[in-house]
């Protein structure tokens, strides 16, 4: 079916269902997945490879807010704008990390997630720098914008950026704990239990190395 119409029918289910505004990004989301016959996955579990879903009640409701008119999923998802206290907000939810912390790491330009860090507090190889901005950025996306699945365009981009993309980077970041990376060509990751713990240790390791330089 064409893209299109998936989105337009995606958006009529959740327009059906009544749901109040602050949801609606998420429910078209697993509309679109069910319609594309992928089922919704389960709740997390420390112990299993179960998806991370959000915790509880969120603090924040989510930060994408959409700007096109009812019934145009495709706009929608277009013009959408994000909301950086409620961005910040979401992650630190779900991963305990305070907003001040997450605030000197990251920041938000147009709309997408970038890493405030040095090249060399990355890491000290190119490896260990794309291990480091892949788990900031899934999960920033994740739970910051309500991603599902994260295109690792994403994070090609932002390496790419830093400057500390190269040929390996697919095999480099493949294997990361609770970041399940999925596809032939177009490559997602989806996040897992265990990507919370990366993203923590992540967010440690390099609050240690930018106070010590």
């Amino acid at each position: 079916m064409d893209v299109s119409k998936q989105l337009a029918q995606a958006w009529a289910d959740v327009e059906a269902a009544g749901l109040p505004e602050h949801v609606q990004g998420v429910a078209l989301v697993e509309a679109l997945r069910i319609r594309g016959g992928d089922a919704a996955e389960p709740g997390h579990s420390r112990n299993g490879d179960s998806g991370a879903e959000p915790k509880g009640k969120p603090a924040k409701k989510p930060a994408v807010k959409s700007k096109a008119s009812r019934g145009d999923a495709a706009a929608a998802r277009e013009n959408a704008t994000v909301d950086e206290e409620e961005f910040f907000a979401a992650i630190a939810h779900e991963t305990e990390v305070p907003v001040d912390t997450l605030e000197s790491l990251i920041f938000l330009n147009d709309g997408e997630p970038r890493i405030n860090v040095t090249r060399r507090a990355l890491g000290q190889s190119l490896k260990q720098g794309q291990i480091a901005v892949t788990s900031l950025i899934v999960v920033a996306r994740h739970f910051g914008l309500g991603e599902a699945e994260v295109q690792d365009s994403a994070v090609r981009e932002e390496c790419q950026r830093l400057g500390i993309f190269d040929r390996n980077f697919a095999g480099n970041v493949k294997g990361i704990p609770g970041l399940l990376q999925t596809g032939a060509r177009s490559k997602t990751f989806k996040v897992r239990a265990a990507g919370v713990d990366s993203f923590v240790s992540t967010v440690d390791a390099l609050i240690g190395e930018t106070k010590a330089e």
